[in-house]
């Protein structure tokens, strides 16, 4: 069915509304299924070092994924709220990228892309 509108209650229940008579099938091979609900942070101790957002997910540096406290890095849910499972994976995977950064003792911040020339092309060629 499709889903008309869903919100979350204060105590994070999930409300569905579904749009009547909107039963449909989608021809696949693999569903990957996502509830879209926000991470758990209640495992995390006020002294643990890591900082929280306002919106209450994990505050992280963009560009690294390291949190507050040194050694501990986040992505996926936890940091962007509710998101789509491909982004998850792909902050997960720049995450991995600077765990290892962190391992071998490098800097956290992956070199700068180089500046690469910008060639015009005229309709023609």
């Amino acid at each position: 069915m499709r889903v008309a509108s869903f919100q979350f209650d204060e105590d994070g229940r999930l409300t569905v509304n579904k749009t009547p008579d909107s039963d449909h099938i989608i021809d696949c091979d693999t569903v990957i299924f996502s509830v879209g609900q926000r991470a758990g942070l209640a495992f995390i101790p006020d002294d643990a070092g890591v900082g929280l957002t306002d919106k209450r997910s994990i505050a992280i540096n963009p560009n690294t994924f390291a949190t507050s406290r040194p050694g501990v890095f986040a992505a996926g849910d936890s940091v962007s709220g509710t998101a789509f499972v491909i982004e998850a994976v792909a902050n997960g995977h720049k995450a991995a990228e600077s765990i290892i950064r962190y391992l071998q003792g490098k800097p956290l911040e992956p070199d700068p892309s180089p500046e690469l020339p910008v060639v015009n092309f005229s309709q023609g060629e």
